[in-house]
């Protein structure tokens, strides 16, 4: 009897725009995509609805199968061609509109083609500790998160999964300190730490494809 084939995956990552917040705790997600789609080897970044796609085209599948013979063990299976990746470009706290806005063109065009998709949004979290990933459903507590009260006011009744990539926090609540905490870049070992998520990001995307999750 065939497999069922993998589920076609939105993957969307919340932060903030410019390089001025490129590589600051806030932006981990968007780390997190960026090393992800290395270790998989996807395209290059490209604009799209003001933010960075980066998705297999059939030329790129045919690059990727000759790469393929090359490089037997790569963590990336041929049938995961339906794995899209974006970088919002929105500011962290408008992250809604724009989230809704692409699962809503990404979907019109899969539709057709195949069963629904899911979506994924992949974020910083300052209530775990430092790169520790979890998963969460995308309706569950935002824990004081506006980014992610932002996705569940505009996305409403779609369904959608969390990766949250802890951050830690400063020992004080005051909403100045942790604005300045979130805000600060990441030294180079907390950047290597976000790389190293990426893999265990990974296991968790393939659970979701796979319909395990």
């Amino acid at each position: 009897m065939p497999q069922p084939l993998p589920i076609p995956l939105l993957i969307c990552s919340i932060g903030n725009p410019t390089r001025q917040f490129a590589d600051t705790l806030h932006s981990s997600g968007h780390g997190v995509l960026d090393a992800i789609r290395i270790i998989i080897r996807y395209p290059e970044w490209k604009p799209y609805l003001s933010g960075q796609v980066s998705h297999l085209t059939e030329a790129s599948r045919q690059r990727w199968t000759l790469f393929k013979g090359v490089q037997k063990n790569l963590p990336r299976r041929e049938e995961e061609d339906d794995w899209t990746f974006w970088k919002s470009g929105a500011l962290m706290n408008l992250s809604g509109p724009a989230v809704k806005r692409c699962w809503d063109k990404w979907q019109a065009e899969w539709e057709p083609r195949r069963a629904r998709g899911k979506l994924i949004i992949v974020h910083d979290e300052l209530e775990s500790e430092w790169g520790f990933v979890s998963v969460r459903d995308g309706k569950s507590s935002a824990r004081g998160h506006n980014g992610v009260k932002s996705l569940q006011a505009s996305l409403g009744s779609t369904p959608f999964t969390r990766i949250c990539v802890g951050i830690g926090r400063p020992s004080s609540r005051e909403p100045s300190v942790v604005a300045k905490y979130v805000l600060r870049q990441m030294t180079e070992k907390e950047k290597s730490t976000i790389g190293e998520r990426a893999h265990s990001t990974i296991r968790i995307v393939r659970d979701i494809c796979d319909g395990v999750r």
